[in-house]
């Protein structure tokens, strides 16, 4: 919460809430007129609904960090980590291939 020039509180949080609340339906009413052959050819733009400040200060990690990574836990959380951090495997399909689910495919048995 801070204070503005007003001396009213302002909730920056919210803000941006509202600002990709106002995005998303923007999306929804331009699909819908898309899907009944409407065109929009005004663009209307909202300020700061793409931003992503949670990912502004990500980086890859060293190889220090991920051989602690690594060490850290046991064999099969080791064997998860390396195919995901490597081979761009998803953690959705690793646990689908633990649940034992035959159809987990890989991305590239996906495309064959």
């Amino acid at each position: 919460m801070q204070a503005s020039d007003d001396g009213m509180e302002t909730f920056p949080e919210a803000h941006k809430l509202l600002q990709m609340y106002i995005d998303s339906m923007l999306k929804a009413v331009r699909s819908w007129l898309s899907h009944n052959g409407k065109e929009v050819k005004r663009k209307i733009l909202i300020k700061g609904a793409g931003d992503t400040p949670s990912l502004k200060d990500e980086r890859i990690p060293t190889k220090e960090e991920l051989k602690r990574i690594f060490l850290s836990s046991d064999k099969k959380v080791r064997v998860a980590c390396v195919l995901v951090a490597h081979s761009g495997t998803r953690i959705e399909v690793l646990e689908a291939m633990t649940e034992g689910d035959s159809h987990a495919q890989t991305k590239d048995e996906a495309v064959h």
